[in-house]
Formats: structure tokens, C-alpha cells, sequence
């Protein structure tokens, strides 16, 4: 009973980090693009990313998996925005970063209190699991760069390697989201872009179409074999 108790704390102050991010990313969107109204379709493809991510981080905390779901949201939306706001309030220019600085606090507080109620345990994976991500990572690399391929690898593997199948493929189609966005972007905006970009932007669509066909289409199995 304790540590249930102690898990609905942990869901209270979870919810209140996602819902957080949630206002919060909305307010940006909407924010930027009464500034630049070109911004649009770029904004959303942004938006649209950090939602999954929320909406993943708010499934793990309801499996119990408040480690996780926190680990989740640090890599992808706190993590850097937080030591933006850190050196700002070391450089007497506290600003709206010290938002990300809160939440940051409360995740690490979580983070260790939902380890202690359930460690994670990693599992034995055939290789084939990861080759969605394996795949996503080349293209991220080429389509941008080596570190944004790396970046996009990371949230899957931890899913996948914790037997969280079903999020990690509902995580991967945020990898793609921007795709569509960033052509219309292009169309719209500035159409003079290279034949790479297209080529790449397109191949971003398709694996975006795959995703959401795996997501609902290709029933899920057991990782662990």
C-alpha cells in the first residue's frame, strides 16, 4: 500500500510535468507564428513530434513506468532547454527557461522515486527489433547529421530494450511527423530548395506512411525470445 500510494504521487506530480510541456509547446507554436506567420507549417511538424513524446511519456506513467516516461520527456524536451535557463539565471537574465528548470527538478525527483518503486528491467532482443531504428538513424544521419541520427536512435532502443514495443513504434513515427510539414513548408515558402532535400524530404514521408501503417496494421509480438 505504501508504495502505491507513493506511485500516485509520483502520477500526480507526472501528469503535472505533461501537461506542462504540453501548454507550454502549444504556447510556443501559436507564440511564433503570430510573430512570422510563415512559420506555420514548420511549427507544426515541431508541435507535432513533441506531442507524441508527451503522449508516450503519459502511457509509460500509466503502466507504472514513471522512470521511463520521465527519461522519455528529459531526452526529447527538457534535458537542453534546462541548461539554457541555467546559464541564463548564472548571467542575472532569469527568463521563461526557468520553466524547463522546474520541470526539470521534478522529473529528477521522480526519476530516482519511480526507479525505487520499479527498476527497470532490460530484456533479451533479437537483433531484428532494431531494425526500424537502425534504418531511422542511417537516414537521420544523411538526411542531417550524425548526431541528429544518434538522437533519434536512443528513445526507441530504451523502449525496445524494456519490452515496450508498442510505444517504441508509436515513438518512431515521431522521427518522420515533420516530413510532410517541412515539404509543404517548402512549397509554400521557398520552393527553390535542391534536389537532395526533396529526395530526402519524400523518403521522410514514406518512412512517416510505413510508421503509422505499423503502428495500427502490424500486430505486435513479444520481443523477448
Amino acid at each position: 500500500m505504501n508504495n502505491r500510494k507513493k506511485y500516485l504521487g509520483l502520477l500526480v506530480l507526472s501528469l503535472i510535468v505533461s501537461i506542462s510541456l504540453f501548454v507550454h509547446s502549444v504556447y510556443q507554436f501559436t507564440n511564433n507564428v503570430s510573430q512570422n506567420s510563415s512559420y506555420i507549417w514548420l511549427g507544426l511538424g515541431i508541435l507535432l513530434t513533441n506531442l507524441v513524446f508527451i503522449f508516450i511519456g503519459v502511457i509509460l506513467f500509466f503502466k507504472e513506468e514513471i522512470f521511463l516516461g520521465h527519461l522519455m520527456l528529459l531526452f526529447k524536451m527538457i534535458f537542453v532547454p534546462t541548461f539554457t535557463g541555467i546559464q541564463n539565471l548564472l548571467k542575472g537574465n532569469p527568463t521563461f527557461n526557468l520553466f524547463y528548470v522546474i520541470l526539470f527538478l521534478i522529473s529528477a525527483f521522480c526519476l530516482y522515486y519511480g526507479l525505487k518503486i520499479k527498476p527497470v528491467v532490460l530484456r533479451h532482443v533479437r537483433w531484428k527489433k532494431y531494425v526500424n531504428i537502425l534504418v531511422a538513424m542511417g537516414y537521420e544521419a544523411v538526411a542531417y547529421s550524425i548526431a541528429q541520427g544518434i538522437y533519434t536512435v536512443i528513445p526507441n532502443y530504451i523502449l525496445i530494450s524494456t519490452g515496450n514495443n508498442r510505444e517504441s513504434k508509436i515513438l518512431f513515427s515521431a522521427v518522420f511527423v515533420r516530413y510532410p510539414f517541412v515539404l509543404v513548408d517548402a512549397l509554400v515558402n521557398n520552393p527553390n530548395q535542391s534536389m537532395f532535400f526533396y529526395l530526402a524530404t519524400i523518403g521522410g514521408i514514406l518512412f512517416f506512411i510505413y510508421s503509422v501503417i505499423n503502428i495500427f496494421i502490424k500486430p505486435s509480438k513479444n520481443p523477448a525470445k
